[in-house]
């Protein structure tokens, strides 16, 4: 968790900026950009993100119970079309007291004294342009936004479609799962070549069957320094299919473990030419 969103707060998300906002915008923006579409920023009204109004302890993590607590399991991440106008204006639009349409932003957006919008990834909000926007449905609402709310209206086009989105909770699980896989993939390539040598496998195979299983698995997330509860799975085996247990069994051969890193090299080389 970097201190910049320290402490954790979902407190009052209807009526301020709160740091459990800005971490989870920001984890949705960079998961999309890591693997699925491309965005500028992530913006989300306050009575859907974040939801558990609770002031967390100052050494919290954020686990998977607190993203079912700060986030509706029903709420997907669709990616709307808005320009730098509606953006700068329309974020500021609710500020000033608590309501439902309070926007939460993400941390590369930053406003004035007043909230006007005045950057967005570091450079300077151009009102001509059209910025592509992480966010839920509600922002197509009118009601408690009605600067986005009505120009998303007068450009359906700018719209995603009805099954464009993607379920917020598996984004986020999936994003983190990958993050903490090469974590523990970094920890186990001892010499650094990008493969895994039948030696550094042997350190997460505990039981020299030639497979890692998740209670193994389980094991290697605990030694990169990260916690999963007793019986609780989700992540183990989103990490599974994030380190490419390709044939779905819920083990990982080093044959498996080797090909997913490569066919991950080609697909950030691919990414970096386009």
């Amino acid at each position: 968790m970097p201190d910049e969103f320290r402490p954790l707060s979902s407190v009052d998300s209807r009526g301020q900026l709160v740091t459990m906002g800005a971490f989870l915008l920001s984890e949705i923006r960079d998961a999309l950009n890591a693997y699925r579409d491309t965005v500028d920023c992530c913006i989300i009204k306050g009575a859907s993100c974040p939801r558990a109004a609770k002031a967390y302890d100052d050494d919290a993590f954020v686990s998977l119970e607190t993203l079912r607590a700060e986030i509706q399991a029903k709420d997907d991440v669709n990616v709307y079309k808005l320009s730098g106008r509606a953006l700068k204006h329309g974020v500021r639009e609710r500020w000033g007291h608590a309501n439902p349409g309070y926007m939460q932003i993400d941390d590369g957006i930053s406003v004035d004294g007043e909230g006007y919008v005045t950057h967005v990834r570091g450079e300077p909000i151009d009102e001509e342009r059209i910025y592509r926007v992480a966010s839920f449905k509600s922002l197509e609402r009118e009601r408690d936004g009605g600067i986005i709310g009505k120009e998303l209206a007068a450009h359906p086009e700018r719209m995603p479609g009805e099954d464009d989105g993607v379920q917020c909770h598996a984004l986020l699980v999936g994003h983190w799962a990958r993050r903490l896989w090469e974590r523990i993939y970094a920890l186990a390539d001892a010499d650094g070549d990008g493969r895994l040598s039948a030696e550094e496998f042997a350190t997460l195979d505990e039981d020299g069957s030639g497979r890692i299983n998740r209670k193994e698995l389980k094991h290697a997330i605990a030694r990169a320094g990260y916690e999963t509860f007793s019986g609780e799975y989700t992540l183990v085996d989103a990490v599974l299919e994030a380190a490419g247990d390709l044939d779905g069994d819920g083990k990982l051969s080093r044959w498996e473990i080797n090909a997913h890193a490569a066919q991950e090299v080609a697909r950030h080389q691919s990414r970096s030419v386009a």
